[in-house]
């Protein structure tokens, strides 16, 4: 499972097929009726994220995060209605990249776009500032021979190309994002139409270069809410030339952000480098975070976003309630004791918390009843009202 999307109304065929590659932005043509979107980025075991709004999800009967191989991108084109005609992805810089239905029986093409460099760059040789890629899904018949297509990427526009490292530019592919490695697709080379040319099947594919180096290999960033008011930011590297450092900058809309930080970078490395930062919000909502590498020369590229919920200061969850035999309570971490209590005021439980922002407790051998949760630090007191129905 890889996205959940809920709707309030029923979506037209034209409307699943055209957003089925993509994610859903408010350019959906019903996104007033999406009710709620989690695409599990989260990479927590316990709870993921409402992205259209701000509800949490808990997942229950131990889950397990893998990662996803799911053909998702930030753009996507299709040729379901004309099959026999490319599948061409467009972009504002001019580049492009075309799908077009070879050998095989197929419905049609799917061509999409990622706007951030992939977490996973093993095997890409001469990334270099690039910071998008282009995937293929081919929506093949129920029986009949395997599809096969021609993928042809025009390079046209992309800023990382210069009439220096054009000669060497490689087109590197693997199946999904699920695998590991990045391998040469042997794509032929066209340097006076300004193209890559390979025969594919379903497989995403990035330009690299065997001539120009790459700058920093940025092999993950992560943000993690590490109390109420804290977020920590993690990163590795797995190579850095010339790098100057890591701009680190913050949204609270996604869209507009600003520096906060700035942590200085290795120079130049040839094994992993570990760097970490911390930071307080200062409000509550989602917030949103992202580097700015700066090279020794001033040039400079932009990771993926990552995010991070905070909830609101004192919003205590209880659930299930009504339980029968163990609660789990989220957004303790301000309390240090937590206290369950009959009608009559009897302690019936009394439980320590050392920081923890979830726990749990054990109702086994409790009576039915209603019962107060009292929530305890040294400036206040919360009491949550439970129900015990075994």
């Amino acid at each position: 499972m890889d996205e959940i999307r809920i709707w309030n109304t029923a979506l037209s065929a034209p409307e699943v097929r055209d957003w089925m590659n993509r994610k859903i932005t408010p350019n959906h043509p019903t996104f007033s009726n999406l009710v709620s979107y989690y695409n599990f980025d989260e990479k927590n075991v316990l709870l993921t994220y409402e992205v259209k709004g701000a509800k949490t999800g808990m997942l229950v009967n131990g889950p397990q995060y893998i990662t996803s191989g799911a053909p998702i991108g930030d753009a996507s084109v299709h040729n379901i209605a004309n099959p026999l005609v490319p599948a061409t992805l467009t972009l504002p810089t001019g580049e492009n990249f075309s799908a077009l239905q070879g050998a095989g029986t197929a419905l049609g093409l799917y061509v999409y776009l990622v706007k951030d460099p992939p977490e996973i760059q093993t095997g890409i040789l001469g990334l270099g500032s690039n910071d998008h890629y282009f995937g293929v899904k081919k929506v093949e018949m129920p029986s009949g021979t395997t599809a096969s297509y021609t993928a042809t990427y025009n390079y046209t526009g992309n800023t990382v190309v210069s009439p220096a490292t054009e000669p060497t530019l490689q087109l590197f592919k693997r199946d999904n994002n699920s695998v590991t490695t990045w391998t040469n697709s042997g794509a032929s080379l066209n340097t006076t139409a300004n193209t890559l040319i390979v025969a594919g099947q379903n497989t995403e594919y990035i330009l690299g270069s065997s001539g120009f180096g790459l700058p920093v290999t940025l092999l993950s960033f992560q943000a993690q809410k590490i109390n109420t008011t804290t977020a920590k930011l993690t990163w590795q590297t797995a190579t850095e030339v010339n790098n100057k450092g890591f701009e680190v900058q913050r949204s609270f809309d996604g869209n507009y952000f600003t520096a906060i930080q700035f942590v200085n970078g290795a120079g130049n490395a040839n094994e992993i480098k570990d760097y970490s930062s911390t930071d307080v919000p200062g409000r509550t909502g989602r917030v949103f975070y992202r580097l700015k590498q700066v090279d020794l020369d001033g040039n400079s590229k932009l990771s993926n976003i990552v995010s991070v919920l905070f909830e609101m200061s004192g919003m205590v969850k209880v659930y299930p309630n009504p339980a029968q035999r163990q609660i789990t309570i989220e957004g303790v971490e301000p309390y240090n004791r937590i206290q369950l209590v009959d009608a009559m005021g009897k302690l019936i439980k009394d439980r320590e918390n050392k920081g923890q922002y979830q726990l749990q407790i054990n109702l086994e051998g409790v009576r039915n009843g209603m019962y107060l949760l009292r929530l305890m630090n040294e400036k206040e007191v919360q009491t949550v009202k439970l129900i015990i129905a075994n």
